[in-house]
């Protein structure tokens, strides 16, 4: 995937890498990135992360960050500098 690309991401599959919503809406599970038990809700205009799981709709996401660069890459970086 290279930033621009947009990327369809269905019920159920996990999200491929961070982007930005640019048609759909739903709800995220965030919890193994941010600790919170709730959904998060999805329009466009919403940041997604990636390794998120999306529940409950259909979206496109436009790719901001390559999967290299991440929130979830740099995190696990961080745990393993640690």
């Amino acid at each position: 995937m290279e930033i621009g690309d947009l990327v369809k991401v269905n019920n159920g599959s996990s999200v491929p890498t961070d982007g930005i919503v640019v048609f759909g809406q739903g709800f995220c599970d965030e919890s193994m990135l941010t600790g919170e038990s709730r959904l998060q809700e999805k329009k466009v205009g919403s940041e997604v992360y990636g390794g998120a799981v999306f529940e409950k709709g259909c979206l496109i996401v436009k790719v901001i960050k390559n999967s290299e660069d991440s929130s979830l890459s740099q995190i696990l970086k961080l745990v393993d500098n640690a």
